[in-house]
């Protein structure tokens, strides 16, 4: 197992995954593709699975993310949400505005960013608690 990732707060780290690195698991030398939901402020993870030669893609959707641009530190980041269907919602923000969540299903997230036949290697989610409803219901 290898830790990667992460950075400390208030003295305690954050924010680190653990991957395993088997060599009969782990993904070959040609290519390798690494999906992380979830990533709130933190590319920690998904920079480091950048330097074992993946390509990363980074998913996560809130009014705080509408400013990152489509590359951050060579991670392809997409705003939406990882979700059980295909689902937009809108939400009240403090200053009056309408903000919109889009949700959609892995399935539909690869077929979209064309990799429904590659290998995904590498699925890090970190969605606040719904990991176990996309698992049983979508994936």
């Amino acid at each position: 197992m290898l830790e990667l990732g992460g950075k400390y707060c208030r003295k305690y780290p954050d924010g680190s995954k653990k991957v395993c690195m088997d060599k009969d698991v782990s993904p070959g030398s040609d290519y390798c593709l690494s999906y992380s939901f979830g990533v709130g402020n933190d590319f920690s993870f998904d920079r480091a699975m950048i330097k074992y030669g993946c390509e990363v893609y980074a998913f996560d959707q809130d009014k705080f993310h509408s400013h990152y641009p489509s590359v951050v530190d060579g991670v392809q980041y997409i705003k939406i949400r990882l979700g059980k269907e295909r689902l937009m919602m809108y939400k009240l923000q403090p200053d009056g505005s309408m903000f919109k969540f889009t949700y959609r299903p892995l399935d539909d997230i690869q077929r979209g960013l064309e990799h429904q036949n590659v290998t995904l290697d590498y699925l890090k989610m970190d969605i606040e608690g719904a990991e176990w409803d996309i698992f049983s219901e979508s994936i």
